[in-house]
């Protein structure tokens, strides 16, 4: 897919270690980080290119564990649960108290 909103199967690959390769396109390169690589996938051959260096067992699998890293650092339950935590004490912060 050249667009996603989040690409949710390239997080669920990199929580496996799978290391993911994506179009350049803003949400996919921020859900991947570097636990892949975005291409320009519009051009011929980039793809291919790309795929290329995942031959060598010690890119994939170096690249496959910098992919599980980013998704229990950015995806994790406990992770995302506290920064909604923190979203909403934000917000209730903001909030002018009112008393009757």
């Amino acid at each position: 897919s050249l667009k996603e909103m989040l690409g949710i199967v390239l997080i669920e690959a990199m929580a496996c270690g799978v290391p993911c390769i994506s179009h350049t396109y803003p949400a996919m390169e921020w859900a991947i980080g570097d636990g892949g690589e975005a291409v320009d996938m519009t051009e011929a051959g980039r793809l291919a290119a790309a795929l290329q260096a995942y031959r060598d067992p010690a890119y994939r699998m170096a690249r496959g564990h910098a992919a599980r890293r980013r998704a229990l650092a950015v995806f994790a339950k406990d992770v995302v649960l506290e920064q909604q935590i923190q979203l909403y004490q934000e917000m209730l912060d903001e909030v002018p108290c009112r008393r009757s």
